[in-house]
């Protein structure tokens, strides 16, 4: 097995080369620029993976090493290397995902749509996925260009054709307060989120602004990549597995799937009909879920427990607050110390006040922040989610 690291970007180039690859039963692994050209960083996945040929964006063919590959990796099948979070309690790892599963995959599906954005980063499962699919079924995916900006997405929604739109929560109330209308989402007949948990203020508004439009809860992993799920059509924020194809449960209250094609994980090999312990807790309403966040996102405030996402849900009640981020640091007295990120364009003494009052008749004294940070817009991941790191 030969194993290729290419540097990639949002590109026609870095789409061409990876399907490429893959037709060639190579193993690839793509990487951002910034980790690419990071060589501290290529000699620590050497370390781990072994030899690879690498591929920067400028060169038109791979710089070939004989250096051997990872003995696990060498018997492992063709196809791509993703990397996970960490966040499923497990630590980081890298797995391998075997490209013809995902190619059978498609094939036994009707395409859901006839263009798509290429939004997801493309080294991420969600990104591979969405090229994978559009290339089985001969669909179209429209490039955005190097960075994701809501004023370019918004132009791209009234020039193009898109049909699908599969973006991050955070990332859909990003483009509300950018201008988002019903204009934009002439042709927009599902739009889909996942990543992270998702506040219903902000799905009422998109929901809103085209009823007729589908809402559709995607729930998706590095380790198991997206699966089947059926939303609730009243309650967007709530959803289900389609058991027939990807039967799940919950386990003290965290969600386990199971998966048919578990991936293979470096020194780490899933089997089939194990159940995969994803980490996210979740809330029950009948048979729909809700996801509220991970596990180890909990926040224990003198013994008081909740998740980051539920303040962030009773801040969002507020009209004058755009968007709310909760991130929390060890306290030696209390368990952790609670500091929310307001973003807002009302003046900042004026919101203070009024904080104090929303605050005392909304949230519980246990769940208030001992700090507010006040900002003008939001901060975002690399991931276009909540930055709570």
């Amino acid at each position: 097995m030969k194993l290729v690291v290419m540097e990639s970007e949002r590109s026609e180039v870095t789409s061409e080369r990876f399907l490429s690859l893959l037709q060639k039963e190579f193993l690839v692994m793509m990487l951002p620029s910034r980790e690419f050209q990071d060589e501290d960083f290529l000699e620590q996945l050497e370390k781990k993976l072994g030899g690879f040929d690498v591929w920067p964006l400028r060169l038109e063919r791979p710089i070939s090493t004989d250096k051997k590959i990872h003995p696990d990796l060498d018997k492992a099948p063709a196809g791509f290397l993703v990397r996970s979070s960490g966040t499923s309690g497990t630590g980081p790892k890298m797995i391998v995902h075997e490209a013809a599963l995902f190619v059978r995959k498609f094939s036994n599906s009707r395409p859901s749509f006839q263009t798509t954005l290429n939004f997801f980063p493309p080294d991420s499962i969600a990104g591979i996925e969405t090229l994978l699919e559009s290339t089985v079924h001969g669909t179209k995916i429209i490039q955005p260009g190097k960075e994701i900006l809501p004023s370019r997405i918004l132009d791209l929604l009234l020039t193009e054709k898109i049909d699908y739109l599969h973006i991050t929560p955070t990332f859909m109330n990003m483009l509300l307060l950018h201008g988002l209308s019903e204009k934009h989402l002439e042709s927009v007949k599902t739009l889909a989120f996942g990543s992270e948990p998702s506040q219903p203020r902000i799905l009422d508004q998109i929901r809103n602004l085209k009823p007729e439009m589908e809402l559709r809860h995607n729930y998706g992993m590095s380790e198991i990549g997206l699966q089947a799920t059926i939303t609730n059509p009243s309650r967007p924020s709530y959803f289900k597995f389609d058991h027939d194809v990807n039967p799940a449960r919950v386990n003290g209250g965290l969600l386990e799937v199971k998966t048919h094609t578990p991936p293979f994980k470096i020194m780490d090999t899933l089997h089939p009909g194990e159940w995969f312990p994803t980490g996210d807790q979740v809330e029950l309403s009948g048979d729909w879920l809700k996801i509220t966040g991970r596990s180890d996102d909990i926040i224990n405030v003198a013994g008081k427990k909740f998740f980051p996402s539920v303040l962030e849900d009773l801040f969002m009640e507020w009209e004058g607050i755009q968007d709310a981020t909760v991130v929390s640091e060890p306290n030696e007295l209390i368990g952790n110390s609670v500091t929310v990120r307001i973003s807002t364009s009302t003046q900042d003494d004026l919101i203070r006040s009024q904080l104090k009052s929303f605050m005392e008749a909304k949230i519980p004294a246990y769940m208030r922040p001992q700090r507010i940070e006040i900002l003008k817009s939001s901060e975002v991941s690399a991931r276009l989610k909540k930055k709570r790191r």
